[in-house]
């Protein structure tokens, strides 16, 4: 090889080193998020969200307690999933949520809207522009 193939080579290994790093980064996510308080019921409350897209798993934790999401439905464009009576989806460009649980006789509908969380080494941790306002929406039951 030339040098000038070995600086070329060398150039794209440190490419696909960063494309993979930023991925692996970005894999794993943390959402504080707001709901509206539901029709009638309670007060507006404030849920974290851990998702690790990798595994394609979430923890939603709430005052009531936390709920552990395996085999989400991703994509570019929305996160949902389901764990016995309670689902829920994140529009990934809004970061707007419904959360739904399921009640005899009725489902109970939430919206919301969530901030990325800091993580470690994360934008939002370092001061970036990564962070958008949390806002409860509406809600219906």
């Amino acid at each position: 090889m030339t040098r000038l193939q070995h600086i070329s080579f060398a150039a794209l290994l440190c490419g696909l080193a960063v494309v993979g790093t930023a991925r692996a980064v970005a894999a794993s996510e943390r959402f504080a998020c707001g709901l509206a308080a539901a029709a009638g019921q309670g007060d507006a409350e404030t849920i974290t969200i851990s998702f690790d897209e990798a595994a394609r798993t979430a923890t939603l934790t709430t005052a009531a307690g936390a709920y552990a999401f395996r085999n989400l439905a991703v994509s570019s464009v929305a996160v949902s999933g389901s764990a016995g009576a309670v689902s829920f989806g994140i529009d990934r460009s809004t970061l707007h949520l419904v959360w739904q649980r399921y009640d005899d006789n009725k489902t109970v509908i939430r919206y919301g809207a969530c901030r990325r969380a800091a993580t470690a080494g994360s934008t939002a941790e370092r001061g970036g522009s990564a962070m958008t306002e949390a806002n409860p929406a509406r809600s219906s039951q």
